[in-house]
């Protein structure tokens, strides 16, 4: 995996501005950032950057992304 410290101040999806790493995981980072849309801030969220290492990982992240963009509750934070 490379060095996420590089990563800071890249913007994802033109939009989310990765300020600093929050944490590390088996497939990736998560990140604090900034969500700008027009060059407008909107706020603070955490952006989770997943590189899976082969074929049955990669499986293993594809199912956990549609899990959890399939909950919604008022105690759990909205997954994009």
């Amino acid at each position: 995996m490379i060095n996420p410290d590089i990563l800071i101040d890249t913007v994802i999806d033109n939009r989310y501005r990765l300020t600093r790493e929050l944490g590390k995981g088996s497939y990736g980072w998560v990140f604090e950032a900034t969500e700008e849309m027009a060059g407008q801030y909107v706020g603070r969220v955490a952006v989770k950057l997943l590189a899976p290492s082969d074929e049955f990982q990669r499986e293993l992240v594809l199912r956990e992304i549609r899990a959890l963009a399939g909950l919604n509750h008022e105690h759990i934070i909205a997954y994009r």
